[in-house]
């Protein structure tokens, strides 16, 4: 940015010793960058009130030296004399991004496993870091220590600013493995009634058998083993008891239903840009009504190839007016299949449904569909069995 704000100068020569020519400009504390030498010729960069003083050493070095560009802001500004206003626009971009320069433009999470990388930015904002935060305030390694300290799934992580970006690299604790607790009694009970189809007994003592009728709570499997003329012996119980079940499900939606519909023609959009926490609307939305649905659009811009801490921000308006309707019977019909599916899927997922019968009712403008379902599913139930000494 210094250089582009002051200006420089793409120069290039041939020369029979150009490493003599470099060798002279680097002992007169002159700085030249981006050097290219190859066979007799030359090639760099310098600062254009500094150009003058390699022309002296490469006439007594023996290069014929020429100036090929002319970059940055002095040459755009007497270049465009007569556009001003784009100059001082230009100039007062200049001036912002050199600010901003000073301060976080971006936080960059890289992280292993599940650690949520909302979180961790929670967390810098609540040590007084995050977008907009002075880089010169910022003390990287008191950063992970705090980070590491409320956020107890990472084993390690570093923190590193690059130019205006903090680039925090995280790495989650592999939780050891968990080892079952087999201390302790526990019997398996029936969780729901049902007629025993298939048992599958890891530990304890069966009480039951293939074919048999059995109520909810009925002892299943018994973790006190009792045995002639033996000690009696007390055991966790552990084991799957397959039943055939029958179970019910009620669903039902009004015919009647209140909708949006969206007014097309009214549509409005609002733009504008933020710089850290300044928020800059340069299109107004204009009056719309309460009801009225936002989608918003947030853009990050780069400049040759380098993001800067402008976000230029979108919000569309949708107005609409609620309106009431009946639904039909065949969307009815469907909507309730969509409740009874979102139901079978998280109450039913591990049962196996042997038969399904459906009746479908309509009474006070009501739709409702009444389900038996015939299955197949494991109803044993741990219960820990106190035994007093």
């Amino acid at each position: 940015i210094f250089r582009l704000f002051f200006g420089y100068v793409v120069f290039e020569g041939i020369c029979n010793y150009p490493s003599k020519f470099i060798n002279t400009v680097t002992k007169n504390n002159i700085n030249i960058w981006g050097v290219e030498s190859k066979d007799l010729k030359i090639k760099g960069n310098i600062k254009a009130n500094e150009y003058r003083y390699i022309r002296k050493i490469a006439k007594a070095t023996g290069l014929r030296v020429k100036i090929t560009k002319k970059k940055g802001l002095p040459f755009f500004i007497r270049k465009n004399k007569k556009h001003i206003g784009l100059v001082v626009g230009t100039i007062v971009f200049l001036i912002i991004l050199y600010i901003a320069q000073m301060y976080v433009w971006r936080i960059e999470i890289s992280q292993t496993g599940s650690i949520d990388g909302d979180k961790v930015k929670k967390v810098m904002q609540d040590y007084g870091v995050g977008v907009g935060t002075l880089k010169d305030s910022i003390n990287t390694e008191l950063l992970e220590e705090n980070i590491t300290k409320e956020i107890n799934d990472i084993s390690w992580m570093s923190v590193n600013m690059n130019s205006s970006v903090i680039q925090v690299q995280i790495n989650q604790r592999t939780p050891p493995p968990q080892i079952e607790n087999n201390e302790g009694v526990s019997n398996l009970v029936a969780k729901s009634d049902g007629q025993i189809v298939k048992t599958e007994v890891y530990s304890g003592d069966c009480k039951v058998e293939q074919g048999e009728i059995v109520q909810k709570g009925q002892l299943l499997v018994s973790g006190i083993i009792e045995q002639e003329e033996k000690d009696t012996r007390f055991k966790r119980s552990s084991g799957k008891i397959f039943a055939s079940t029958v179970r019910f499900l009620k669903e039902e939606i009004p015919l009647a239903v209140e909708e949006k519909k969206y007014l097309d023609d009214h549509i409005s959009v609002r733009k504008g840009l933020k710089l850290f926490d300044l928020v800059i609307p340069y299109k107004f939305a204009g009056a719309f009504s309460k009801n009225c649905e936002i989608m918003s659009n947030e853009e990050e811009k780069n400049i040759i190839g380098t993001s800067i801490p402008i976000i230029f921000w979108e919000e569309t308006f949708f107005p609409y007016e609620t309106v009431e309707r009946k639904l039909s019977l065949e969307e009815a019909q469907e909507r309730l299949k969509e409740k009874v599916a979102t139901y079978e899927s998280e109450n039913m997922s591990d049962i196996e449904i042997v038969e399904k019968e459906e009746k479908y009712i309509i009474e006070d403008e009501v739709y409702r569909v009444e389900i038996m379902y015939s299955c197949i599913e494991n109803i044993a139930e741990e219960k820990v069995v106190n035994i007093s000494k």
